[in-house]
């Protein structure tokens, strides 16, 4: 399958907590599926295109939402979103050279942010920390 024409993935467990992974990169994608996957519901997009057809049928318990998207960014993405989900739990997800940006961003929203590369504990308790918020 041509990543142009890759369709949204579900992975489903047991867990009742839903979590949209809207990343382009298809081995990051399968990481973060690996190691949610036993505790969470996953649903991934590769493009903010795709996560806004998703949000058509409602929103995710959660959205990890990588900032350097093709097409939409996923700045622009939250400022579509935002109004009618403002209270939705959001991790951006990020490299080091973008970390910057996000910071500036992070001052104006209640969000948290995750640098790529990051490990898989520190990706659960970020999570968890944004579900026991909210």
């Amino acid at each position: 399958m041509h990543s142009s024409e890759a369709m949204t993935m579900t992975i489903r467990n047991v867990g009742d907590k839903k979590i949209l992974l809207v990343e382009d990169d298809e081995l990051f994608r399968k990481a973060v599926c690996d190691c949610l996957s036993e505790r969470y519901e996953i649903d991934t997009v590769e493009s903010a295109e795709k996560a806004l057809r998703y949000f058509e049928t409602g929103p995710p318990d959660l959205l990890l939402l990588d900032i350097n998207l093709p097409g939409m960014s996923g700045i622009e993405f939250l400022s579509k979103i935002n109004s009618k989900w403002a209270d939705l739990p959001v991790i951006l997800v990020t490299a080091l050279e973008e970390a910057r940006l996000v910071v500036d961003f992070l001052q104006l929203e209640t969000l948290d942010c995750l640098v790529k590369p990051f490990s898989s504990k520190k990706l659960l308790r970020t999570i968890e920390n944004a579900f026991k918020a909210n």
